[in-house]
């Protein structure tokens, strides 16, 4: 088994700073430009088919890789972002002034707090561990298009790595990260950053 993930480009929101994972945001220049980047750095591998969160930001870019190589797309809510609820939106500054105890709470990443109207970091990994366990199961390559969160949480899931690890990876907009699973061993094949 193969999974070749691919974050999408960059949105306005990542431009800005925001806290969000269900809202959706255009691209920028740079994320038009790193959309027309990821198609051609597509061909550089080889999968079987093309699995992609259903929020804009990522179908988009799915669809035009889609299109560009003549592959199978279909569409799975558990490679959507976590939902950060009441701070979806809010810069980090903002979430400080307008939810002080929330967002000190929030950054200590505690994994069994809810933020109100969003999910548990818990809950989050979880959907993530789900997806890919459902997915061990078989013998494909994958190109999983998401978001900085999932393919964060599918690493460290996958390389059995300590959470928090990810963070030490540099995940840019546009880039791909292959992880082959082969006889219980998974390993960290390829990373291609455009950022």
């Amino acid at each position: 088994m193969r999974f070749i993930f691919l974050r999408h480009p960059q949105t306005v929101a990542n431009e800005m700073g925001y806290i969000y994972g269900k809202k959706d945001y255009p691209y920028t220049i740079l994320g038009e430009e790193q959309l027309l980047e990821a198609v051609k750095l597509s061909d550089r591998f080889t999968y079987d088919r093309i699995i992609s969160s259903p929020l804009g930001r990522a179908k988009r870019l799915a669809e035009a890789v889609a299109e560009h190589c003549d592959s199978s797309l279909s569409e799975a809510k558990e490679l959507e972002e976590m939902s950060y609820g009441v701070l979806e939106g809010l810069t980090i500054e903002e979430g400080r002034a307008k939810y002080p105890e929330l967002m000190d709470a929030f950054m200590e990443g505690e994994p069994s707090y809810t933020i109100p109207e969003g999910e548990t970091s818990e809950a989050f990994f979880d959907r993530i561990k789900d997806f890919l366990d459902d997915h061990l199961r078989g013998d494909e390559a994958l190109l999983i298009v998401s978001h900085g969160g999932v393919i964060r949480t599918a690493i460290e899931y996958l390389l059995a790595t300590e959470p928090g690890f990810s963070w030490q990876l540099e995940v840019g907009n546009g880039s791909f990260i292959e992880i082959v699973c082969k006889d219980g061993y998974h390993r960290l094949k390829n990373i291609i950053n455009q950022s």
